[in-house]
């Protein structure tokens, strides 16, 4: 005799008992349920910053196991900006020690600007039987700004000044730091590029209704180069 049950069919951190009876006998059997992680926080700090120039912090501590099963596990993701169609973006995980119930100066990507600028920041916590618990919280991350160029009236900085600043920041993390570090790095610009990819892409016009619609950070030939540069690493 098979008993099976569709995945999460049952309640996480339960008992359940099982009696079987064949010809006058009877068999009785009672299992738990794994129960997942619980009790963590997630902080970001700063709470507000400047995309790739302010150097932020995420921490989730306070998890814990009610059943023991450790060690837990940590993974840190955003979901960057693809177009403005914030229902189908995608999380993009950030490298880090998966022991580690921090990430620490990391850069990010430019937030939602439909959102405020918002960017939701994600702690996935795993125990060692595969319970999972998640938070999300969101940083404000504004667009980079200006350094004195064209643009310095707006206080953003131009198409130009966004290229040189994504190149400098693989070129520093790839001489100087650990590997953890470049591949940081490499994450965020890269959704950078495909943030600016997608916008490049749409069918939609600058202007909806007479509201002005995003546009990309750089120009298609600036990707072409930033692409390059990090298919080299």
């Amino acid at each position: 005799v098979t008993l099976s049950f569709r995945p999460a069919a049952l309640v996480e951190g339960s008992y359940y008992s099982f009696r079987l009876t064949c010809d006058g006998v009877t068999a009785d059997v009672t299992v738990t349920t794994n129960a997942n992680p619980v009790g963590g926080s997630l902080t970001i700090v700063p709470a507000t910053g400047y995309s790739l120039e302010t150097s932020f912090t995420a921490t989730s501590p306070l998890w814990r196991d009610v059943d023991g099963d450790y060690p837990l596990t940590y993974a840190f993701a955003i979901l960057p900006p693809v177009g403005t169609q914030f229902r189908t973006a995608t999380w993009v995980q950030i490298p880090s020690f998966t022991e580690q119930w921090f990430v620490d100066a990391v850069y990010l990507p430019q937030g939602w600007t439909n959102l405020s600028y918002a960017l939701p920041v994600q702690c996935t916590v795993y125990d060692v039987l595969s319970g999972v618990a998640s938070i999300n919280v969101n940083a404000t991350v504004l667009p980079m700004r200006s350094n004195g160029g064209s643009n310095a009236t707006s206080g953003t900085a131009s198409s130009q000044q966004v290229l040189s600043s994504l190149m400098a920041l693989i070129a520093n993390a790839s001489a100087a730091s650990s590997p953890l570090r470049l591949q940081q790095v490499v994450t965020v610009v890269a959704a950078l590029v495909r943030r600016d990819l997608s916008i490049l892409t749409s069918k939609s016009s600058s202007t909806s209704g007479g509201v002005p619609q995003e546009m990309p950070l750089l120009t298609s030939s600036q990707l072409l180069t930033l692409a390059g540069l990090l298919a080299a690493n």
